[in-house]
């Protein structure tokens, strides 16, 4: 069919804005952390204290922080269970795709994303629905970006033999994220 949007195996519905703020995030470094790690060691679960978005499954993500875009995923579906982790209750969670959980490297401002949306005119607090017509524009734009950063982890399940670590970055430095690289005897 040539209305279907697939974005990484999945057919979407919508496309959604979720706030991320700073009153939990409350740095670059950690909502990063949460994207990179947390979230994908959940098995791509996100709790959630208050309001959710008013969505189903299929829905192509974008977190925004900070008056930025700064990564993506496909929701698969929402829980309205309230549900404890350590001490914290939750009263929902968003049961993302992991394998769609991306971080990008150089995120995207309001300017940029005004250029595909003319009625866009700032990042809020709000859960934004996009025009399911700009699909193609915004995968785009996400396709664009110079690299996705989709992991970070520990090398210690590898066995012991001989490596070459090796990476190409390309960062523009306004959110570094390799803080230290060390290489262990």
């Amino acid at each position: 069919m040539a209305n279907e949007k697939k974005y990484k195996g999945y057919f979407i519905e919508e496309i959604r804005f979720l706030p991320m703020g700073k009153k939990i995030f409350a740095t670059y470094d950690e909502v990063s952390e949460f994207i990179l790690c947390t979230l994908p060691k959940r098995g791509g679960l996100y709790y959630y204290k208050k309001q959710r978005m008013k969505c189903d499954s299929n829905i192509l993500v974008l977190f925004q922080y900070d008056g930025h875009l700064i990564g993506s995923a496909v929701l698969q579906a929402t829980n309205d269970n309230p549900t404890r982790l350590g001490n914290e209750k939750y009263y929902r969670y968003y049961q993302f795709a992991s394998e769609t959980i991306q971080l990008f490297e150089v995120p995207i401002n309001g300017l940029e994303y005004s250029a595909i949306d003319s009625s866009f005119t700032r990042f809020g607090q709000g859960m934004k629905k996009v025009p399911l017509d700009y699909f193609s524009a915004v995968t785009k734009l996400i396709n664009n970006r110079d690299t996705f950063i989709t992991s970070l982890g520990l090398c210690d399940t590898l066995p012991p033999g001989q490596y070459y670590l090796c990476w190409l970055g390309r960062s523009n430095n306004t959110h570094p994220l390799v803080k230290k690289v060390e290489i262990m005897n």
